[in-house]
């Protein structure tokens, strides 16, 4: 090590990445026969960037409900993103029925939710889901104990501290799941801070692929121009198998459910002025559905 540090080089530091792919078909503000038509295209490109792209990476969810009009809609995407995961490359994570922001439902809900959608998942791939995608990652300390119940491996929650590796999540009953935390900052300026073997999640919005492309691309550049650190694409499910995971934390808050005047998040929480504005919405929408143009 002396002679390799006075010849000017020092060994690599390694930080990994991933990413999961949240899919908003059936809950983005378009009116369906866009949704049907349009956003299997979105999915589709994305799947192709990763057949041109072997080293990215990661987690794709679809909820039951999503993969359900996939199925209808535009099977091909689905045995398309089935193809990359057989080559382990993407693997389906665990999934809510619908899209429900789990904080504003009862326990027994909670969990039967968690539970059903998983299975549409795993009757889809024929095997089982990896990890399990929370809703606007809103977070409660009754989780573990419906994870576990679901029999999901990991969740990626917001910890709001420096956590650079998944750790055992400790539930309010002493129930424990995996976390993975999930990276909001930029991630080349996380990376130079990121202890050696650490892990960065990051997580968007499948109809915005571009989030995920110009990431790989940062990656990319990144890799080529350093020559200290290394930056590797890698699958939680892997990650988690070549260095498990961290002693046992516990999470106290609800991520985004506290920031509730925020308001992207008010819509998912029931605000009543957030239920008005709705119901315009959908009478809006219908008209626009309805209308014809006339000479």
């Amino acid at each position: 090590l002396l002679l390799a540090c006075a010849n000017g080089w020092a060994e690599k530091k390694t930080v990994y990445v991933s990413y999961i792919l949240h899919g908003n078909m059936n809950y983005d503000r378009y009116i369906r026969p866009t949704i049907w038509e349009e956003f299997p295209k979105i999915y589709d490109g994305l799947l192709d960037f990763m057949d041109e792209h072997p080293d990215f990476k990661g987690q794709l969810q679809f909820s039951g409900q999503t993969l359900g009009s996939l199925l209808q809609t535009a099977p091909d995407v689905l045995l398309h993103a089935r193809t990359i995961h057989e080559r382990g490359q993407l693997n389906f994570t665990g999934t809510f029925y619908s899209e429900p922001v789990n904080v504003n439902m009862d326990g027994e809900t909670n969990y039967r939710c968690a539970w059903l959608g998983t299975k549409i998942v795993e009757k889809f791939l024929g095997e089982k889901t990896d990890g399990f995608y929370l809703q606007e990652r809103a977070y409660h300390p009754q989780l573990p104990w419906i994870l576990n119940h679901s029999d999901v491996s990991w969740t990626p929650i917001i910890t709001n501290d420096d956590s650079w590796f998944p750790f055992k999540l400790k539930g309010m009953d002493g129930s424990v799941s995996v976390c993975v935390p999930i990276t909001r900052s930029d991630i080349i300026k996380r990376a130079l801070q990121a202890p050696d073997n650490s892990l960065l999640t990051i997580e968007e919005d499948y109809e915005i692929p571009q989030s995920f492309t110009n990431t790989y691309f940062k990656v990319q550049a990144f890799n080529e121009q350093n020559d200290t650190i290394r930056m590797e694409w890698i699958t939680v499910k892997d990650y988690i198998c070549r260095f498990g995971v961290k002693p046992e934390k516990y999470i106290d808050h609800t991520a985004k459910a506290k920031n509730r005047e925020n308001g992207t998040y008010s819509r998912w929480t029931a605000d009543p002025l957030d239920i008005i504005t709705q119901d315009y919405t959908n009478r809006a929408m219908r008209d626009f559905r309805a209308s014809r143009i006339f000479n």
